[in-house]
Parts: structure tokens; C-alpha cells; sequence
């Protein structure tokens, strides 16, 4: 494998003063900008705006203290308000009209898409900070730090089979009538690992349905384990309406968007030990050097930490330095050679192991998962170990 790339934020939380970051910054040559671009949801039903902003403010980090040879970034960050076609006209003219050499730290719900023929044939590395559909993860242009609903529902089952002994284990999750089988595949490869079965009770769900239906319908199954692969908003809508029920042990484990101290303070008291989130990302009070210097640069930018905002953050720094360390024109030629071609890169613990550009069909499954319990208005450890296929 190589040897891991070094991850210059760790300088960010050593004893390195301000005024020699502030010296070095005013050294730094004045070189041609680098475009980098990125196309989010930031308006519409389904909003995603806590990673682009993340990486904004790495961005701004990296022009601070020059870190690409005096080349200071410029972002430029476009809404596609979910529209496909208006997803597909700002990727086309940030590449071709602005000259972005990357596509970098956002998340859409449309982009990866309407937009994977577009990077192959460009070509241009795109690197979302949230990857959410299938296309994100099986292009040989799009590589996302985070690992997707669909991969994460997997080992999201395989924690619940063995850390929280279910009678009988189910899933509900978002309609995605583009996809077939939709969670079919995820639970299917958990079963095949496991010899366990699980049982989808609803993979058709819209945000506006009912939560208390959906409760009822877990309970009728007889379900007292479920997955719920669904946004926060109606994973927290879903939790409210099991408060509101005369059941006291039906537990729900919900998707990586509702980890934040904001969604666990809206919680009732008596869901605690009842409802659990997962994220392939590190523990948020973590003290591995990844996250520190994280949790440091959004509380700046006074960003919400979260699954989403942690990758916007880590896919902005991927590219600073990728970049930094070509020899010759940025381009985005370069930045793709450099890419594909670089060693795993050491995410100093922010994710379960290192990070490659390519994924290919075979390595899809994430590498690991912490899950977290809602206790005492706060989310806690609900084991300390990343849970992966290899973990019992």
C-alpha cells in the first residue's frame, strides 16, 4: 500500500503561533488562483449546507497560512436547489466557463447523478463532502470521504444484531424510486455476513408522511430493533411520535445526519438508551488529532459539528494537499493524476482507515462505524471499538 500521506492540520493544533502563521502568510507568492468549485443542495426540500460551509472554511484556512505554493484557492459554491437540470448547467459552467480544476466539499442530493458522465468525460475529480446516492460511490471520478446510507445501513445492522440482541430486527427508509431494490442490496449483504435476518417493514417513505403510522407499523411487526434510513428531520419526527406511544422497548438506531448536540437536546427523556445514531465518521468528543483540529477550525467558523460538516472538512483538506504537492500547473488533469495515483491517505483518525480516490464495487462497504446512544440529553459511546464486517 505505501506509505500514508501526512495530513498538515496537525499543525493547526500544535504549539505554532499566530504571528508566524501570520509571517509565513505574508511570504507567500503571488501565483495564478486555483478555481475550485462545488455544487450543493442549499435550498429546496432537502437542504445540505453544513459541508460546504465546512469547507469553505478550510479553504480559507489554507489561503491564511499558504499552503499551495502561494496559489490561494478560490470557491465557489453553487445551489442547485435539487434541481437535476440546474445541477447539470452549473457543473458544466463552473468547469468549463470558470475553469474549476475540482469539484469539492458539497453535498446535493441530485449532483453525482446527472453529473457522472459529465466528470469521466471532462475529466475532473470530484471529492462531495457527503456523497448520498449510488452514483457517488461507483464512478471512478467521484470519491467521497463519508460511505453512504445505503453501506452504512449494512454494518447499522450488524450493530444492532450483535451489541443490542434483537428478537427481531427491521428496517424503514426513504423511497428512492430511482434505485433499484433500494435497501434490498444493504440488508441482503448484512444477512449473508451475518446468518441473521432482518426485515424491511417500509422502504417507501416521503418526509411528509406520518411518523406515528410508522411506528404503528414497527410495532405490528413485531419489531423491537429498527433502522431508520431516513434525514434527521423525520428520523426526529419518527422518535417524537414513539415518545408519544405506550411502548417503552422498541429502540431505533437512525442514519449518520442526526448526529449533532442540536438533534440530541430535541429529544424526549424517556428515549434514552431507546435511540442510537451511527456515523463513519469519529467520535465528535474524540481526542484523535483528525477531529481536534476539526472541531477546531468549525468552532471558528461557528459551523454545528456533524457527520456532514466533518466530510465537507476532510474533503477540502484531501484536496489542499493533493495539490500542494504537484510539481508544475494546476490543472485538472493533474489534480485527477494526483488523485488516483497517491498513496492512502492518513486521515488521522476521522475515519476507521485511510482514504483512496477510486473505490472500486468491491470495497464499498464502509470501513467502520461507531455508534452512539442518546443518555442524559447528549449522545454517548454506545461502543468504543469502530464496528466493521471483521468485528464480532
Amino acid at each position: 500500500m505505501g506509505q500514508r500521506q501526512s495530513w498538515p492540520w496537525v499543525l493547526f493544533i500544535h504549539a505554532i503561533t499566530a504571528s508566524a502563521w501570520a509571517a509565513a502568510a505574508a511570504r507567500c507568492p503571488d501565483a495564478t488562483p486555483v478555481v475550485v468549485g462545488d455544487v450543493s443542495s442549499l435550498s429546496g426540500s432537502l437542504q445540505f449546507p453544513e459541508s460546504q460551509r465546512a469547507a469553505a472554511l478550510a479553504f480559507e484556512y489554507a489561503n491564511q497560512h499558504c499552503l499551495i505554493k502561494g496559489h490561494r484557492i478560490l470557491y465557489r459554491s453553487l445551489d442547485d436547489g435539487g434541481d437535476p437540470a440546474k445541477a447539470a448547467a452549473l457543473t458544466h459552467d463552473l468547469v468549463t466557463n470558470d475553469g474549476a480544476v475540482a469539484l469539492v466539499g458539497g453535498t446535493s442530493v441530485v449532483s453525482c447523478a446527472i453529473n457522472a458522465g459529465f466528470y469521466a468525460a471532462t475529466p475532473v475529480a470530484s471529492i462531495p463532502g457527503t456523497g448520498t446516492g449510488p452514483r457517488c460511490f461507483d464512478s471512478g471520478n467521484i470519491s467521497p470521504p463519508n460511505s453512504g446510507l445505503f453501506s452504512i445501513t449494512t454494518l447499522a445492522l450488524k450493530f444492532a444484531a450483535t451489541r443490542l440482541s434483537p428478537v427481531k430486527l427491521c428496517l424503514v427508509g426513504n423511497s428512492h424510486p430511482s434505485i433499484p431494490g433500494n435497501f434490498r442490496d444493504p440488508v441482503e449483504v448484512f444477512e449473508h455476513l451475518s446468518g441473521q435476518r432482518a426485515s424491511i417493514v417500509n422502504q417507501e417513505l416521503h418526509p411528509d408522511d406520518d411518523p406515528d403510522a410508522v411506528v404503528a407499523q414497527l410495532l405490528h411487526a413485531g419489531c423491537d430493533v429498527a433502522f431508520v434510513g431516513t434525514l434527521a428531520e423525520f428520523g426526529r419526527r419518527t422518535s417524537a411520535a414513539l415518545a408519544r406511544s405506550d411502548n417503552h422497548s422498541l429502540k431505533l438506531i437512525l442514519a449518520p445526519e442526526a448526529y449533532t448536540r442540536g438533534f440530541a437536546a430535541q429529544l424526549d427523556a424517556s428515549l434514552e438508551d431507546r435511540v442510537f445514531v451511527v456515523t463513519d465518521m469519529d467520535f465528535q468528543d474524540s481526542k484523535r488529532p483528525g477531529m481536534r483540529a476539526v472541531r477546531e477550525i468549525l468552532d471558528r467558523g461557528h459551523v454545528e459539528l456533524s457527520p456532514f460538516a466533518v466530510g465537507g472538512a476532510l474533503a477540502a483538506q484531501i484536496i489542499v494537499d493533493t495539490t500542494r504537492k504537484i510539481d508544475g500547473p494546476i490543472t485538472r488533469d493533474s489534480i485527477l493524476k494526483a488523485l488516483t495515483e497517491m498513496n492512502p491517505y492518513d486521515t488521522r483518525g476521522l475515519t476507521a482507515s485511510a482514504y483512496t480516490f477510486a473505490w472500486p464495487a468491491s470495497h464499498r462497504l464502509p470501513s467502520g462505524i461507531h455508534a452512539l446512544v442518546f443518555r442524559h440529553h447528549a449522545w454517548a459511546h454506545a461502543a468504543e471499538d469502530w464496528i466493521t464486517t471483521a468485528s464480532r
